[in-house]
This record gives C-alpha cells, structure tokens and sequence, in this order.
C-alpha cells in the first residue's frame, strides 16, 4: 500500500472518529454505517457493483473503492491497516422494486446468477448472484 493511501486512510479514520464523538454528543443513535470487503480487483469490483445494483461511487482507486449502497457505505479494499482473510460467508440484501429486472442488470454487468428468481419461506421474491469475487448479494423484495 503507498504511503498516500496510508496517510488518506488514517485521515479517513480520524474523520470517522470525529463523526462518532460528535453523533454521541447529540444523543444520536450509533448504527453500521460501512462494510469493508477484501476484493483482489477493486476497480472491477466497483464497476460490476456500480452497474449491476446501481450503487454510487464514492471513491475509485487502484486499491480501494467506495460505494454508496443506499444507507450504508460498501469499501472495497485490496488490503488493509490489518491482517485479514478472504471474504467468506457473507450475503448483501439489496431490496429492489423489480426482481427480475435487477437480475438482469446484474448479469449484463457480469455478476453470476447462483439461485432465482424464487419465493423464499419467509415471504420474499429473492434471487442470489455471485461477484465480485465470492461475495453473494441477494437482490430481493417483500412479496
């Protein structure tokens, strides 16, 4: 990782940091507002989850990527200020109007469909897609 993007990262966590002083003095309620997911081709992965669920970008770099996924912010990192694995176990529900057509945008954007379009026990339209990488998201809707 360069230096530059260390020194960013730092400053990163110092304004998050700042965020949660200030959310606490108001007596706002602390929620997850981020997830970092390891991926080895962050611009890929940012371009297929960009286009295939419509999440804004919020950061492009070579290795680090920033999305907003409507309420919560999805990183994308090649790395990070720790040791960490590879990304397993882990399902994103994108709820959508359309199942079907979410899941043709997906494909078109290179995202593998692994299940669906079906009705699941709980009572959602759901279908399962796989990418970038082995990260699973679950384009679904209350039925």
């Amino acid at each position: 990782m360069s230096r530059e993007l260390r020194v960013a990262r730092v400053y990163r966590a110092v304004d998050s940091i700042a965020f949660w002083q200030l959310t606490a003095r108001r007596g706002l309620d602390m929620a997850v507002q981020a997830i970092d997911l390891q991926v080895d081709d962050v611009p890929g992965a940012t371009k297929l989850l960009s286009e295939a669920y419509g999440w804004r970008v919020l950061t492009e770099d070579p290795d680090f990527g920033e999305l907003d996924a409507g309420g919560i912010r999805v990183m994308l990192s090649r790395d990070a200020m720790i040791a960490w694995g590879k990304l397993d176990g882990l399902i994103i529900h994108h709820y959508v109007d359309d199942v079907a057509a979410a899941v043709s945008r997906a494909v078109d954007a290179g995202a593998e469909l692994v299940a669906g379009p079906l009705q699941t026990d709980w009572g959602t339209e759901a279908a399962y897609l796989r990418g970038p990488g082995r990260l699973i998201v679950d384009v679904c809707r209350d039925a």
